[in-house]
């Protein structure tokens, strides 16, 4: 496994083999100390009993002096990890001789007794490839004095009379059960420095995703000021020629005159309009908006609203379809619900030349689903996607969505985003003439909640119950 990115320094990889030596050091005294009190035990019935004691009485007081030097190691950072380690190493070795010591009882101890011993001895060299996390100075400055001599002493005092190729078998069995710890503990200390790089490139990651993003949100807070303070310059000049145009409006002009002084009216309140709506993305994108969240009645919201734009809509020739459950709340902020619902059904009225606008509240999968649908024309379904992104600016040539709706998507889709509510814009145009086109503004499901009467519910599917 390779990794990439910038690479720990070998200090980083020497701290965390010393915390791991000193958790480790907490939990083995205790099980290798009962296990030496059995070989002292086992010992005394060969030999004079004060011999065995007095090495398990040394072998505890070094395994606790090790567990309290390897407990202070990671703390000392104002010596150098090297030297650190290296303590570490020599205390590794300190125990690894006490252990080893145990083979000068090998000549008077029973066959049955030495492959005790052999197999003790074994297992804590396999267990301190764990414990050292595989580090080879670590190791071997355990393993080979206190099992290393093994094949020797096996030689030198086999199982029957004289050696034969049992002892020889088992010395052979013995070296080479120690070369493979060997290639286990390099593979263990690979696997060990790789994870501490794999840690440190995610810490050093955090640490440049949070400072980009303090960046960008400082960024957006820049692009926040300088828009509304350029909004506030262009409003002024705005204002003039709003007035100016009015003062014309005003006076006795007819034919082609009047066309133009109309047309530039037209422009004049379209362009206040989109500088406001530039400003509104910007304030909450950037987080300066905060929502007033409360239980809102979804249906008499979209009522009131239908009501207010029923007039525009009719005087453009078009029907006005509501359809609407009644008693299903939501936990939202309604005034950027019904700025969303605002926006979408005027670009409906205002690009959709014939047919209908309907405003319509269904529950869809657990959740309120508030939709504007319109017979006008939509967006290429292979455009679709574009009507999501704030950058997106539309033309109205070639069948694609008008401008407006370059404006009216991203605004809706920060409105709700900042309302807790999930948003999806499909206004494409299918196969069929006029068929309606749909954008949906759907609240989290957990936000929404329906008082009913469960008897009736069960009655009428139409009602879930909420």
């Amino acid at each position: 496994m390779q990794t990439t990115g910038a690479l720990a320094p070998r200090e980083e990889v020497h701290q965390r083999l010393l915390e791991l030596l000193a958790e480790q050091s907490r939990r083995v005294p205790i099980a290798v100390g009962i296990m030496m009190v059995v070989v002292a035990a086992m010992a005394a019935q060969r030999m004079p009993p004060w011999i065995p004691a007095t090495w398990a009485l040394v072998t505890i007081g070094v395994l606790l002096a090790r567990r309290h030097w390897l407990g202070l190691l990671p703390s000392q950072t104002e010596i150098p990890t090297d030297q650190r380690v290296a303590t570490a190493v020599r205390l590794s070795l300190v125990n690894g001789c006490i252990h080893g010591l145990t083979l000068l009882a090998f000549p008077v101890l029973h066959e049955t007794e030495r492959l005790f011993l052999t197999l003790l001895l074994l297992g804590l060299c396999s267990g301190s490839v764990g414990t050292t996390a595989g580090h080879r100075r670590l190791f071997l400055a355990y393993a080979l004095p206190a099992a290393g001599s093994l094949p020797v002493w096996w030689l030198l005092y086999p199982i029957g009379p004289k050696a034969d190729w049992t002892d020889f078998s088992l010395a052979v069995l013995i070296v080479l059960y120690i070369w493979v710890l060997v290639t286990l503990a390099n593979n263990a200390w690979r696997n060990f420095s790789e994870s501490v790089q794999i840690r440190f490139q995610d810490r050093e990651m955090s640490a440049q995703l949070r400072e980009a993003l303090a960046l960008a949100n400082q960024a957006n807070q820049a692009k926040t000021r300088f828009l509304a303070a350029a909004s506030h310059d262009l409003r002024q000049p705005l204002h003039t020629i709003g007035l100016l145009v009015a003062a014309l409006s005003l006076r006795p002009i007819e034919g082609r005159d009047r066309e133009v002084v109309d047309l530039l009216s037209q422009v004049t309140v379209a362009l206040s309009e989109q500088l406001d709506q530039l400003l509104d993305i910007s304030k909450l994108d950037a987080g300066v908006v905060t929502p007033d969240k409360k239980i809102v009645d979804l249906g008499d919201m979209l009522r009131m609203h239908h009501a207010e734009m029923r007039a525009v809509i009719e005087e453009k020739g078009l029907r006005a379809i509501i359809d609407t459950p009644t008693g299903l709340r939501c936990w939202t902020d309604p005034a950027l619900v019904l700025r969303v619902l605002r926006n979408l059904t005027e670009n409906a009225v205002k690009f959709t030349p014939s047919g209908h606008v309907a405003l319509r509240l269904r529950v869809d999968n657990g959740a309120a689903l508030i939709s504007v649908e319109d017979t006008g024309r939509g967006i290429p379904r292979a455009n679709s996607r574009w009507c999501s992104r704030s950058s997106t600016r539309s033309t109205t040539r070639s069948g694609t969505a008008p401008r407006a709706w370059a404006w009216a998507c991203p605004s809706c889709a920060a409105c709700a985003n900042c309302s807790g509510s999930s948003w999806n814009c499909s206004r494409w145009s299918a196969r069929a003439p006029r068929s309606p086109c749909a954008c949906r503004w759907k609240p989290s499901a957990a936000s929404c909640r329906r008082k009913c009467n469960p008897a009736a519910t069960r009655t009428s599917p139409a009602s879930p119950c909420w």
